[in-house]
């Protein structure tokens, strides 16, 4: 959740591109490398177009000149206060959810948990992203 820089690499980026399904803040470059490995950074409104915003960023118009893209951009929300209360509110719950069940004689004390109460989700159903193939 907090802000990072990534860089990803995309094979074959014919016309369009999809940034990964998380909160993009910048897309500081985009390099076209091509089959001699020759890299060439990308300008946008130039050699390509950006469209979309946060969790749902597109670049295209990219001619179909270069063996891979690789796209570097931060994600994120930055402190704390910055991240969605929505979240920061299914994070309290969840957190007190598992203290107050620390000691259940039900519960192994070695068991992993591995899915959000139903209130949680509920809370943060709006930020969640499926992208289908």
């Amino acid at each position: 959740m907090l802000e990072r820089t990534r860089r990803a690499i995309y094979y074959n980026a014919c016309d369009k591109v999809y940034i990964s399904p998380v909160p993009v803040n910048e897309i500081t470059l985009v390099q076209g490398v091509n089959r001699e490995g020759d890299t060439v950074t990308l300008v946008e409104d130039v050699d390509y177009f950006k469209r979309g915003y946060a969790m749902n960023v597109q670049l295209y118009g990219i001619r179909n000149q270069y063996e891979y893209l690789q796209v570097t951009y931060t994600t994120g929300y930055g402190t704390g206060a910055q991240v969605p209360a929505a979240i920061r509110k299914a994070i309290m719950q969840e957190v007190f959810r598992q203290f107050k069940r620390r000691q259940d004689p039900i519960i192994a004390s070695d068991t992993v948990v591995d899915s959000l109460s139903s209130e949680a989700q509920s809370l943060i159903r709006s930020y969640i992203v499926r992208r289908s193939l």
